[in-house]
């Protein structure tokens, strides 16, 4: 007896970790956060702005996290068409877009930057298909079960490529420009671009809620 629940644990443990290593490949995840000691303020009306390298790809994300900031209650816009792409060593253009925000009522900013892109080769083991009870599933007994997981993870398996990129949000306070708040997370192999703001939007956003930053 005490073998057999051995066993059941082993296939149990092994399910688990395959089902966690399969729901990786399109999830963010934040992997650390940094917050400046004793804030109380909370930011309702924020600029988004996205540090990335192409335009298309800052309009998407600028766009996600706007629609999940307004979302939760807190009132947000895009830069892109505040900040122009190219802005570097213009230090008037810079005061004039401070003053900008300050005039349009913003209280906080939020940058969002692609710090670095990776590849991860991960393998994928063998899947097989073998239903032996139709009727009650392959819970049905212990041979069942035993038969439904054996060929998952002895037949042979394959390599696959994820694409991993590492963000980092910070929040600023739009009158002293001191920072408030920062993140880093992961976000693992997202089927398009669409996909990659949605959830990393939603992933930053529900940080911020938790930590008391947004209405």
């Amino acid at each position: 007896m005490k073998r057999l629940i051995r066993l059941f644990t082993l296939f149990f443990s092994s399910a688990i970790l395959l089902a966690i290593a399969n729901s990786c490949g399109t999830s963010t995840m934040v992997t650390g956060t940094w917050q400046k000691p004793a804030v109380t303020e909370t930011y309702d009306n924020i600029m988004v702005t996205a540090l990335v390298p192409t335009t298309s790809s800052r309009s998407a994300i600028e766009r996600s996290m706007v629609a999940n900031l307004r979302e939760e209650g807190t009132d947000a816009s895009q830069s892109i068409d505040v900040i122009p792409p190219r802005l570097i060593e213009e230090e008037d253009k810079k005061r004039e877009i401070q003053n900008t925000i300050i005039r349009d009522g913003f209280d906080g900013v939020l940058t969002i930057t692609l710090i670095d892109e990776d590849t991860e080769t991960r393998y994928v083991r063998g899947s097989g298909m073998y239903r032996p009870y139709p009727y009650y599933g392959f819970y049905g007994n212990f041979w069942g079960y035993y038969d439904y997981w054996y060929p998952r993870f002895y037949e042979p398996g394959y390599y696959v490529e994820n694409k991993v990129y590492y963000m980092e949000t910070n929040l600023y306070d739009a009158q002293t420009e001191d920072l408030v708040w920062s993140a880093q997370s992961e976000t693992y192999d997202p089927i398009d671009l669409e996909s990659f703001a949605d959830g990393f939007s939603e992933e930053i956003v529900e940080e911020l809620d938790e930590q008391g930053l947004i209405p």
